[in-house]
């Protein structure tokens, strides 16, 4: 797969080595995938209740989640993990410093 190496990709695979620079890349694309998405998707869902009304028919009514904050919950925690696995590909100079990554420091 070609990445398109732009600001973007070489913020996240700043400090990675040679050696796991090809894995990088992959992983930094989905990241600016996922960036795009939950940008794209918070956008859409803020103006939305957490909780809505359902009803199964049959006398069954009630609240629940609202799923599409579950969506964004979900797409979030994979593009948390990713970056994570992009930060342990770091060297260790380059390792977060102050609870920060050093392309983020």
């Amino acid at each position: 797969m070609a990445v398109k190496m732009n600001a973007r990709v070489k913020r996240l695979i700043a400090g990675i080595p040679a050696s796991k620079k090809d894995q990088a890349l992959v992983l930094a694309d989905n990241v600016i995938a996922m960036e795009d998405k939950l940008d794209e998707t918070r956008a859409k869902i803020w103006g939305m209740d957490v909780v809505i009304p359902y009803d199964n028919g049959g006398g069954q009514k009630g609240l629940r989640d609202n799923p599409a904050y579950k969506s964004y919950e979900r797409l979030l925690s994979s593009y948390e993990r990713t970056l994570q696995q992009l930060d342990a590909m770091r060297e260790p100079e380059s390792a977060p410093r102050y609870g920060l990554p050093a392309w983020l420091a």
